[in-house]
């Protein structure tokens, strides 16, 4: 799918190109013009895949939120980001075994809300749909055009942004819903940014 709209937006690129500074590429012998076309295709899809993912786990959540724990909360005198986990739901077609080829249904979101919601190790929690996460998505790769127009709003998967308290078992909360139904990982972002700490 990806892959497809990498190929159609490069073909369009292509269209625009003037054609008399461009020489054609001669293929090395052995190798088949289908072997030639994907080893440029298969590593863009990738860079696109691995973009999406490094915005998805280390971009800040949005400001609204819904408060899980009565406790005093604030975040002033640290760095939020290092407090954030980030619930992933499944899509219908993912490629995570524990997905079935199923996408999270209103009762799993409803479920996972709750456990998060009892946990007093969470500070506030914010679900964030495909759209939003395409919008954010869109507006923090808005230089990366190619990127923004193979990545459709499908692309993404909805996921709860999780807020933990300060000194609390960050653990804890991503043992808690791991392995919910509908769930198809759970990420802390500050692993992704100092994997020392993990």
């Amino acid at each position: 799918m990806i892959e497809q709209r990498l190929r159609e937006a490069l073909s369009e690129a292509a269209a625009t190109a003037d054609l008399r500074s461009v020489r054609p590429l001669t293929a090395p012998r052995g190798r088949s013009r289908a072997r030639i076309s994907r080893l440029v295709v298969i590593p863009t899809a990738l860079v696109a895949a691995m973009s999406v993912g490094v915005f998805l786990l280390v971009r800040p959540a949005p400001p609204e939120t819904t408060v899980a724990s009565p406790a005093a909360y604030s975040l002033a005198g640290t760095d939020s980001w290092k407090l954030e986990v980030a619930v992933f739901l499944c899509n219908k077609n993912d490629a995570f075994p524990v997905c079935k080829k199923r996408a999270a249904t209103e009762d799993d979101r409803r479920r996972i809300r709750q456990v998060l919601e009892s946990m007093p190790e969470v500070g506030w929690i914010q679900f964030e749909s495909r759209a939003e996460a395409y919008k954010n998505f869109r507006a923090t790769n808005s230089d990366n055009l190619l990127l923004v127009q193979v990545v459709k709003p499908s692309d993404l998967p909805e996921s709860f942004r999780v807020k933990v308290l300060p000194g609390a078992d960050r653990k804890a909360v991503l043992r808690a819903v791991e392995h919910l139904p509908g769930v198809s990982n759970v990420v802390d972002t500050e692993c992704i940014r100092d994997k020392a700490k993990c």
